[in-house]
């Protein structure tokens, strides 16, 4: 933005962009692009990679989700090696791990199934989210035909795509895709994380991360004024130099919002001066609290220690049945969803292993933080019968107790 009359020119810092989560089909192409460029997920990806408390937030929900690992209601041999060996680099829990991850990142997974000459599995996967795409709806059915894997689909024409039939129990044959999407209205080939509402959020998160580290390297606080002293450039002088600056010293890697003038006297170098800005250490802090309180809520978090996050209203020192409760809570509406939702694929696949007499995987959970005090504090604060009922001893009767006979 220029001002013509007194030679100045306005540079804004870069606004945050998020894109576009429009599924759109062309009809000269096999599948529907995932969001406006077809890589909604690189952008998912690049958060969880750059916004430190969402990145925690997710890690916490697929740890707790997993916990232990799954567990088996069978002592069947060929169910526990099946279990152990379900393609000839993973396991069944690092296939749920998996899944899990991709769950709670990007609201669906994908599974592979291999399928043996008898019908039965002979193989199972885990494929990365990311590497697949939806194909066209069948006019009749109204479902999808088809997946399309990609290695990177930011170069799709230089791998190219393989298509990967819908799994289907009526035609047990090849490899089929197993996909799973949450349910979300108005989409019908890919879905939305849970945490979609606040994506503005968790991009401002990064972008105050990268505002702070900028403002200490380039000493752009604020905002400032780049005063040329030197004459007054033609406009495409002007314009070019205005390009120059832009690259080097906007956006929130380049903090600082930059005003440039030019003067006519020549006697003088360019001149930097900075505007100061009132209260921006107040804003700083309500903008960075804002960003908390949201990114929690999105994520459902009941209380951030749930999460391995400590603020300055909730501390290890809180009370312990507060969190007991929050983690019951946070574990009903939150975790055990989490886990329904990969445990139903995984036991409708075990119905088709070699040999499956009716067992079927459990989840495992890890509890909240409980708390230990010492022998000295123990005594302090129990009865003695409370004492005995710890370590496993009987209670002392009340009417057993003699006391000393006085004569």
């Amino acid at each position: 933005m220029a001002d013509d009359a007194n030679n100045i020119i306005y540079i804004e810092l870069s606004q945050i962009q998020l894109p576009d989560t429009k599924e759109r089909f062309f009809a000269n192409s096999r599948y529907v692009r995932y969001g406006e460029d077809n890589n909604f997920n690189v952008f998912l990806e690049n958060l969880r990679d750059t916004a430190p408390l969402h990145n925690a937030i997710l890690t916490s929900k697929a740890e707790q989700a997993f916990g232990e690992g799954l567990t088996l209601d069978t002592q069947n041999l060929t169910a526990k090696m099946w279990s152990a060996k379900c393609n000839e680099q993973n396991d069944i829990n690092e296939i749920y791990y998996r899944c899990l991850q991709d769950l709670i990142l990007y609201g669906g997974y994908y599974l592979e199934v291999i399928w043996a000459q008898d019908g039965t599995i002979a193989e199972l996967y885990h494929i990365p989210f990311g590497r697949i795409r939806a194909g066209k709806k069948d006019l009749m059915s109204r479902t999808i035909s088809e997946y399309l894997y990609c290695v990177d689909w930011l170069k799709v024409y230089t791998y190219g795509y393989t298509s990967i039939p819908l799994f289907d129990l009526k035609n047990r044959t090849g490899r089929q895709i197993y996909a799973y999407r949450n349910y979300v209205a108005g989409r019908e080939f890919y879905p939305l994380p849970d945490y979609v509402s606040a994506l503005a959020y968790i991009a401002l998160e990064k972008e105050i991360a990268n505002y702070g580290l900028s403002e200490i390297r380039n000493s752009f606080g604020g905002s400032n004024v780049i005063n040329f002293r030197n004459g007054i450039p033609s406009e495409e002088q002007q314009q070019r130099i205005k390009e120059r600056i832009q690259q080097q010293l906007t956006s929130s890697d380049n903090a600082g919002k930059l005003l440039i003038m030019f003067s006519p006297d020549s006697d003088h170098s360019p001149e930097i001066s900075n505007i100061q800005t009132s209260n921006s250490a107040d804003k700083y802090i309500q903008v960075e609290k804002s960003v908390l309180q949201n990114v929690l809520s999105a994520h459902r978090v009941v209380s951030p220690l749930l999460v391995g996050i400590r603020t300055e209203n909730n501390g290890l020192g809180s009370n312990a049945n507060e969190i007991e409760n929050a983690f019951e809570m946070w574990s009903n509406v939150v975790i055990k969803p989490y886990q329904a939702k990969v445990l139903k694929a995984l036991n409708l696949l075990a119905m088709f292993t070699p040999n499956y007499d009716g067992w079927k995987y459990e989840p495992t959970t890890i509890g909240p933080i409980t708390f230990t005090f010492s022998e000295a504090t123990l005594t302090q604060i129990l009865t003695k019968n409370e004492l005995r009922d710890k370590i496993g001893y009987e209670p002392i009767k009340t009417d057993t107790i003699i006391e000393n006979p006085q004569n």
